[in-house]
């Protein structure tokens, strides 16, 4: 599977990152990322690498078909008005 990043993604309020494979199940129970298990770069932002990555930080496994879901807990609301999902981009 192609692997793919989201970079400098910015925690919009309480959250997670969810994968699903294409019949709609959680592929497996790394497939979450959320505030208990996810690393911050130092200017609080993270970035979130999807697929065949190898042994790195904030990495969701994915399977055929697969996509996420954002969940927002308690957002800030403020901030929520401005932000938008980062593009994924795909690494070589």
């Amino acid at each position: 599977m192609t692997p793919y990043s989201a970079p400098s993604f910015k925690d919009p309020g309480g959250f997670s990152i969810t994968i699903y494979d294409a019949d709609g199940w959680m592929y497996n129970e790394d497939g979450m990322l959320n505030e208990c298990n996810m690393s911050l770069n130092e200017d609080g932002s993270f970035d979130a690498r999807f697929g065949d990555c190898g042994d790195v930080e904030n990495h969701l496994p994915t399977a055929e078909g697969w996509y996420y879901l954002l969940r927002i807990y308690e957002p800030k609301l403020e901030e929520l008005q401005d932000f938008r999902l980062p593009e994924m981009k795909k690494i070589s």
